[in-house]
């Protein structure tokens, strides 16, 4: 037992042995430890700390890493467990009243259902209902419940004899990631006026911004005014102050009106484009005077490190100081430490192989994890103490997968090029489990013939199947045609493929993608999204489809050509609303940040600004991009909205017109 990279929490490792490499067998949230071997030498129990009270409960896992277990689920600590002779479990609980006691139980090692080696609506419902469970608490990206549904994907992948196409010889490809910042322990700052040193308190009179690297800093300052620079240089708050080696201090925000009249360089007056511009006139840090605001620590994305360290200073703090140099010419030399920390997570990808006869591949893909209790932004039904099944998202694109990896695996052909099985962590938050496969494949992406992906596939009955990516490759055109003559569902043919999904990232590079989804619903990202709605035959119908894609794909003699698609030009007198914005579709975390915002435009008019981050239209959150896209596309020109925003750490509700989206 060891901490595991990145600072994540102690991790069960197994050790080389017989040739074999060490490697992570838990990639758990939470601390894990009391690991004890079966007597059968080939499962271990270990306890590992769950929920916010972080009581310890009772695992059972292979020791591949499949087939995990809860044991124990109660409010009390579960751990040190042992075997006795007679493979009888025992270990210290605290769960009756005197303190820690022994308990005992046998554990069944049975196999779960093996189920029909050919696709079968009820093996697929039964999936969907493992994954959309309780035990696995809405699965979202690198918690316990999502750690139970890989390990429940591999043990699947184990059982049809597909080959480990994970790190190490394992099941699983890890994908560590930050998730936000914390403040760490080595922040200070403080301001030596004369003889006189005024400290600053953290949280109160100062904060480092989310995006501030570490580091240390000792040097006097110079106030140079909004700190604002224009890249043609028409005007430049530095003009005739020397920041070369010294703390630069600016106010925040810009002088009433200047936005309006640099609408193009607006990023000038953010945060990022002030530290970029003090580090290029040679600051050494920025202090940014205004309304000190949490931005150090929470979930989202933090971005690239900003060149210099960067705080926010409260404007009584920065006038404590003036009062002390009481307008004498003496030096103000800042003591200025910033230690802004990611906090990281673990999860992982599932990759099962089924070997082709050349080194060529088709990658075959769901994603795994769903939003959990109700990732804050994500949940439309704006609860986060509930569980988001996540049945039709995507429990029924993972059913799907499994299904056909079972199916392809049980027939024993052997296709031209291999078909690799992705249970793709991390969807929700912004294609983390996809992209890092893209970046580190089993198969190199120049030989990775053509992708397809699963995503919301359990609502055919009512929402038919849209096959998207169709015009990504000449192989797919006959096929979709086909499939939209004799599929028993409805279809409808798109060429391009511009919802936002793990095929994203292999259309990015150029590899032919095929979508399979069967629509939105009234449940999607709700705690309603349950089993029990899950169209089964209708799942079995497009995972036959979807099987059908993958071995065309891995059996054509020539490489599937890729081409380049866009949205088809709308029709014409066809009104759409416009709200004039761009988001950053690379952001992660919840809501939609505005990545530039057009001059003149309707967000522009009603004050809108670069880093405003869109949380909800009315009383619908906005989870994402292509949500927001949905959620306008409702809307027609001339409506009016409230749009909610967060902006510098408050909410604010902004009324917009929309427009017309022009030609």
């Amino acid at each position: 037992m060891r901490p595991a990279a990145g600072g994540l929490p102690s991790q069960i490792v197994l050790a080389a042995r017989d040739g074999l490499p060490e490697r992570i067998l838990s990639r758990f949230p939470g601390v894990v430890g009391d690991p004890v071997l079966h007597p059968d030498g080939r499962h271990v129990v270990f306890a590992c700390a769950v929920g916010q009270a972080s009581n310890r409960e009772l695992f059972l896992s292979r020791v591949d890493g499949t087939l995990m277990v809860r044991l124990t689920r109660n409010e009390a600590e579960d751990a040190a467990p042992w075997f006795g002779a007679d493979g009888r479990l025992f270990w210290t609980t605290s769960r009756w009243p005197g303190g820690p006691a022994r308990a005992s139980a046998s554990i069944a090692l049975e196999e779960p259902p093996a189920g029909i080696p050919a696709i079968c609506a009820d093996d697929a419902a039964r999936h969907v209902r493992m994954l959309a469970s309780d035990d696995m608490e809405g699965r979202l990206a690198g918690t316990l419940g999502e750690a139970l549904a890989a390990a429940y994907v591999a043990g699947c992948f184990r059982r049809f004899g597909l080959m480990p196409g994970g790190e190490d010889g394992t099941w699983f490809q890890a994908v560590d990631y930050a998730i936000g910042t914390r403040l760490g322990s080595g922040n200070a700052c403080s301001c030596r006026v004369g003889e006189e040193i005024l400290e600053a308190r953290l949280g109160d009179e100062f904060l480092p911004v989310r995006f501030s690297p570490v580091g240390e800093v000792h040097a006097e300052a110079v106030a140079a005014g909004y700190g604002l620079v224009l890249p043609d240089g028409s005007e430049d708050d530095y003009t005739g102050w020397t920041v070369k080696g010294r703390v630069a201090v600016v106010l925040d925000g810009a002088p009433e009106g200047w936005r309006e009249r640099h609408r193009a360089h607006r990023a000038a007056a953010g945060l990022r484009g002030k530290a970029e511009a003090a580090a290029k006139k040679g600051a050494v840090a920025l202090w940014v005077v205004g309304d000190v605001t949490g931005d150090a620590a929470g979930r989202g994305p933090a971005g690239v490190p900003a060149p210099i360290p960067v705080v926010r200073v409260a404007r009584a703090y920065w006038d404590r100081v003036l009062k002390a140099a009481g307008g004498r010419d003496v030096p103000l030399r800042v003591s200025l430490k910033t230690d802004v920390e990611p906090i990281r997570c673990a999860s992982s990808n599932v990759v099962g192989i089924w070997p082709g006869t050349t080194d060529e591949a088709v990658v075959f893909g769901a994603h795994l994890d769903h939003i959990g209790f109700g990732l804050p932004g994500a949940s439309l039904a704006g609860v986060t103490d509930r569980i988001h099944p996540g049945a039709d998202d995507n429990a029924s694109g993972v059913a799907g997968l499994l299904e056909v990896a079972q199916a392809v695996a049980a027939a024993g052909v052997s296709f031209r090029r291999a078909i690799v099985f992705v249970a793709f962590t991390g969807e929700e938050l912004g294609l983390l489990g996809s992209g890092r496969y893209v970046s580190r494949p089993p198969i190199p992406l120049e030989r990775t013939a053509a992708m397809i992906n699963l995503d919301m596939v359990g609502r055919a009955g009512t929402g038919g199947l849209m096959l998207q990516g169709v015009g990504t490759s000449p192989l797919w055109e006959p096929f979709a045609e086909r499939v939209k003559a004799e599929a028993g569902v409805a279809v409808t043919i798109r060429r391009d493929a511009v919802f936002a999904s793990d095929h994203s990232p292999f259309l990015a590079r150029r590899i032919p993608v095929l979508f399979y989804f069967t629509g939105l619903h009234p449940q999607y990202h709700r705690p309603t999204d349950t089993a029990d709605r899950i169209d089964a035959a209708g799942l079995a119908e497009v995972a036959r489809w979807a099987r059908a894609a993958a071995e065309q794909a891995a059996a054509v003699p020539d490489r599937p050509v890729f081409v380049e698609t866009k949205p088809p030009p709308r029709s014409p007198g066809a009104k759409r609303a416009f709200l004039g914005i761009f988001p950053d579709v690379f952001a992660t975390g919840t809501g939609v940040r505005v990545a530039d915002v057009i001059p003149g435009g309707p967000a522009d008019k009603a004050g809108l600004h670069e880093d405003d981050v869109i949380v909800r239209i009315g009383a619908d959150l906005v989870a994402a991009p292509d949500h927001l896209v949905r959620l306008l596309s409702a809307r027609k020109p001339g409506d009016e909205i409230d749009l909610t925003l967060r902006r510098d750490g408050e909410e604010i509700t902004l009324r917009v017109t929309l427009g017309e989206q022009g030609d």
